[in-house]
């Protein structure tokens, strides 16, 4: 397995702008091994938004490692197309994915599971618009899980069960 996590982004348009906005604990770090232009960089803050400007159209792997608790990314109104290796383990002990991939759009999203002790995913694919997920079953620590398939157009989704741990689910889909 790769020790980095990976987001494809695809665009037809010159010169656009990616953002991400991890968030770490004191023992915790984000480094963007390659914006996918060969091109890193060390961030500094948690909580901070991340931005990068692509100059010109195609197709970029952004690689990252991490130990983070929480990470998002900038996905809203885009026309990209999108995927991701899904190593969640390169992005460190993901416990909250509130609104992860919010408003994302044209995504296929080849991982088949989520982050193995995540609580919290609520929103997290909130307002998608036409994305394939291959996840067919939730992880058994999830508790909070609001609005997180809400509002989501032309999604394939195969989930075939829910956790025993939620307790708070609601609008979920």
């Amino acid at each position: 397995k790769q020790n980095y996590f990976e987001l494809v982004l695809k665009s037809s348009v010159d010169s656009f702008r990616f953002t991400f906005n991890p968030q770490w604990r004191e023992d915790g770090y984000c480094k963007v091994v390659d914006w996918g232009d060969g091109v890193g960089e060390d961030v500094k803050n948690s909580g901070s938004w991340i931005t990068h400007t692509y100059q010109k159209a195609g197709t970029y792997k952004l690689r990252i490692k991490a130990n983070c608790y929480h990470i998002q990314f900038g996905l809203r109104g885009a026309e990209y197309v999108y995927d991701c290796n899904g190593n969640w383990d390169a992005l460190g002990d993901i416990t909250d994915s509130t609104y992860m991939f919010s408003g994302c759009s044209n995504a296929i999203f080849s991982f088949a599971t989520l982050p193995r002790n995540l609580v919290d995913a609520s929103g997290m694919f909130e307002n998608c618009y036409n994305v394939e997920l291959q996840i067919s079953k939730l992880p058994n620590t999830l508790v909070y899980a609001n609005n997180m398939f809400q509002r989501c157009r032309k999604i394939k989704l195969p989930l075939s069960s829910l956790p025993q741990n939620l307790t708070n689910g609601r609008d979920m889909f």
